[in-house]
């Protein structure tokens, strides 16, 4: 259970990722957030259509932005026609992370064709920081009231075994 923002869209034109770029370093910039850089002529990435997860390979740009400690990082990854498709949570970090990230998806819609968000913290529909916060409480008061964990739950090794 969480509080998830996703979006999906397509650039007007390739030619508009500096200026989501300048969008996103000036937000980070002001934030505090931490920008990395993602520019791989063979990455792969999954778009969900139709509840499938379609597989794309082929060159991948874009950037990963670490907003919160408490918040999972923000994927705004490209593929080669400017397709971008995320779904994250927020509800760990304060509301006002959440908040800003909205007004950084606001101000990027301009730059595309097709934009679609869904903010199941309501923030993004309403701009209500009331409903967000009811919503945060809401979501806090479920979990609190879920049974902790008895203890580590057992991870399966990934990767090469290590001798």
């Amino acid at each position: 259970m969480g509080i998830t923002i996703h979006f999906s869209g397509k650039l007007r034109s390739m030619h508009d990722q500096p200026a989501v770029f300048g969008m996103v370093k000036a937000h980070a910039q002001e934030h505090g957030w931490e920008v990395h850089t993602v520019d791989d002529p063979e990455g792969m990435l999954y778009f969900m259509r139709d509840g499938v997860a379609e597989p794309y390979e082929g060159p991948v740009s874009g950037w990963v932005v670490e907003l919160h400690p408490s918040c999972e990082p923000l994927f705004l990854l490209f593929d080669k026609d400017g397709h971008v498709q995320q779904s994250f949570k927020t509800q760990h970090a304060p509301r006002e992370v959440h908040m800003k990230l909205i007004r950084l998806l606001a101000s990027m819609e301009p730059l595309f064709a097709a934009w679609d968000v869904r903010d199941e913290g309501g923030y993004w529909e309403t701009r209500d920081e009331r409903l967000l916060q009811d919503r945060l409480d809401r979501l806090a008061q479920l979990n609190s009231a879920l049974p902790a964990p008895a203890g580590p739950l057992p991870h399966p090794p990934s990767g090469p075994e290590l001798n």
